[in-house]
């Protein structure tokens, strides 16, 4: 027993030791740099939709299988009687499919196993060849980054089931000389990082086919144009890249829509939507006379908030999330801790309540 004991500690305690392990050398590493805001999933396709649903129904009734088979005599038959309805006999009947034992006329197996197999069995066979079939019935009618061949534009790269829209993305990107900040080992378009948030392409059917560029950060995104010419897509996201003004963006690519864009920046989105949700916010109920008391200040007012570790964090940009930030925590009422993020001081500093707001628009507007 003693034995058994310290072979399940070693089983469970091994690996969760070398995950904590794992974790702190990774945040030791990483130091104060905290990883970019993860962009959008893509969403997953219906044949994706359809594989998992067979997977699952694969699994569970396997599940079910084997549970029947826990019936069924082994090695000593008369037992298989024995347990099931305390009869010592041999049993009259059983089989693996359908799963059954008779003992003295009476069906052991439970009622429900075999219908269960035989519906789990319908569910992914049927599952199964939709995942097969989805993608090739669709391509008539939708464009899919990695589901169907299809020609773009006259003189644009293919955008095919082997290379996918990010590949074709890339060489024509390649092709007219753009860096759109796409990498090599990326298989969706999105994410691509620049200083006016993140971009991401995906495609879309609206009468034509077209390739729908959006600008986003966590929580907030816009669709900023829709084209069917890839050349012009990469041309337009490297412009993006480089800072161009956006006034020179329109000129410069007819299919961009940026009206919206423009005035949810000039009416101070994303930033007041951000302060009313955590103003708002019952998880963060213990830190709202913080965050009131940085709302009230004019000059913090304009910075993006959010939360990291109960402490508030305040960018000065809120597309760019490695624009000038930093934390401020509220250990307790009326102590404030304040840290500059990738600054010249990482430590924890304690500020007095009197000096915080100076110290706090000094870090992040004042140059060091």
């Amino acid at each position: 027993m003693a034995t058994l004991i310290g072979t399940m500690i070693l089983a469970i305690g091994l690996p969760a030791w070398a995950g904590i392990t794992y974790v702190g050398l990774v945040r030791a590493r990483r130091g104060d740099e905290l990883p970019p805001p993860r962009p959008p999933r893509p969403r997953r396709s219906p044949a994706r939709k359809a594989a998992w649903v067979a997977g699952l129904a694969y699994l569970v009734g396997g599940a079910v299988h084997v549970y029947g088979l826990s019936y069924l005599p082994f090695l000593f038959p008369d037992d298989a009687c024995w347990f099931g309805v305390g009869i010592k006999a041999y049993p009259d009947s059983s089989s693996a499919l359908p799963v059954s034992l008779v003992c003295h006329g009476i069906e052991v197996v439970p009622w429900w196993v075999n219908p269960g197999l035989l519906a789990f069995a319908l569910i992914a066979v049927a599952a199964t060849v939709t995942s097969v079939v989805l993608p090739c019935g669709i391509a008539p009618t939708g464009i899919g980054p990695r589901n169907e061949r299809r020609e773009v534009h006259e003189g644009s790269p293919a955008v095919t089931a082997s290379d996918g829209l990010a590949a074709a993305l890339r060489q024509a990107a390649e092709q007219r000389g753009c860096d759109i900040g796409l990498p090599p080992w990326a298989t969706e378009a999105t994410g691509i990082e620049t200083r006016r948030g993140y971009l991401s392409v995906d495609a879309v059917t609206e009468g034509r086919r077209l390739f729908r560029l959006r600008v986003h950060i966590p929580d907030f995104g816009w669709t900023i144009g829709s084209t069917d010419d890839l050349g012009t897509l990469v041309e337009a996201i490297a412009a993006w890249r480089e800072g161009v003004p956006l006034d020179e963006l329109k000129a410069r690519f007819d299919f961009l829509e940026l009206d919206g864009f423009r005035r949810a920046l000039e009416a101070g989105e994303p930033t007041a939507a951000q302060w009313a949700a955590l103003l708002s916010s019952e998880y963060y109920r213990g830190q709202r006379s913080l965050l009131r008391r940085l709302h009230a200040d004019d000059v913090l007012r304009s910075t993006f908030p959010t939360m990291t570790h109960r402490a508030v964090r305040l960018r000065v940009d809120p597309m760019y999330w490695m624009s000038r930030q930093v934390l401020v925590h509220e250990p307790e009422e009326g102590r404030y801790e304040v840290r500059r993020v990738r600054g010249p001081a990482p430590d924890w500093a304690e500020v007095s309540g009197d000096d915080l707001i100076a110290v706090l628009r000094a870090a992040l507007y004042d140059d060091h």
